[in-house]
């Protein structure tokens, strides 16, 4: 790591899971939480990133709306980002 970086260390839910315990979540500074804790996990070595269908159109929505070259197909329930 070089000088100056910071590491960022996170307790997971469980001793033998990639799993994030989240009282809320929010993406571009909005909040997606339901009332419901969340557990979220972690699969560094997939090129994907799998949202509860509960949670899906709210994220969907914020990332086409506020992320330059975002689309999103609700007939799919996939966001690609165009390379530039």
């Amino acid at each position: 790591m070089a000088s100056g970086e910071s590491l960022d260390v996170l307790k997971t839910a469980s001793s033998t899971e990639w799993l994030l315990e989240a009282g809320e979540v929010q993406i571009l500074g909005r909040s997606i939480s339901s009332r419901e804790d969340k557990l979220i996990s972690l699969a560094p070595h997939l090129e994907h990133v799998y949202v509860p269908d509960a949670d899906w159109s709210q994220i969907a929505m914020q990332l086409q709306t506020k992320v330059d070259g975002v689309q999103c197909s609700w007939l799919d329930n996939a966001c690609t980002i165009k390379a530039e």
